[in-house]
Parts: structure tokens; C-alpha cells; sequence
């Protein structure tokens, strides 16, 4: 999955329905004080299915260091997390949409 560009319009606002996509930054600390920035995009459903992470919320999922894609789920994995980074940014986004 490409790196997608969303407006900050709500998708389903018309319904009263909240933004299934979110993205963001993660940073995860590194020895001596610094940080590693993860940007992720992930589109969440109110309730687990199995095309999710774990059956869980997340049907799609994408991490990114530096421009270049760390991870990405798409209903499967595409690319599993390649880094010690991209698995703490991972196990966040799990842990905030469970």
C-alpha cells in the first residue's frame, strides 16, 4: 500500500460516523536521548473482524521511517515490520485500538 493523502474531512460525517482513518507520528526513544519517528496511517473498525491485525480493529495499516515503508497490512501482511521500530510503533497502535 502506497502512502495514501487524507484530508482532514471526516469520512461517513454526514451519517454522524467518525474518521475510520488515522495517522500520526510515534516516536520511539533511542539510546542517548533521541527519537526514531514512525509516521502510521491506519483505518480502524468500531469492532474486530478477521481481516484484522489479530482479528482485531485494524484492517489496514502502514509505518513508514524516513519516507520508506517499515510495515504494511491490507487485510494480510504485506510487509511484516522490518526493525525493532517499526514493532514498538506496532504494538502501540494495537494497544490504542484494541
Amino acid at each position: 500500500m502506497k502512502k495514501q493523502n487524507f484530508s482532514n474531512t471526516l469520512t461517513g460525517a454526514a451519517k454522524g460516523y467518525a474518521s475510520m482513518w488515522h495517522e500520526g507520528v510515534i516516536g520511539i526513544p533511542k539510546k542517548g536521548g533521541s527519537h526514531v519517528r514512525v509516521t502510521y496511517q491506519v483505518k480502524v473498525y468500531k469492532t474486530g473482524s478477521s481481516f484484522g491485525i489479530n482479528e482485531g480493529r485494524i484492517s489496514k495499516l502502514w509505518l513508514a521511517i524516513d519516507g520508506h515503508t517499515v510495515a504494511n497490512y491490507d487485510r494480510g501482511w504485506d510487509t511484516e515490520p522490518t526493525c525493532e521500530e517499526a514493532k514498538l510503533a506496532l504494538c502501540i497502535l494495537l494497544n490504542n485500538y484494541n
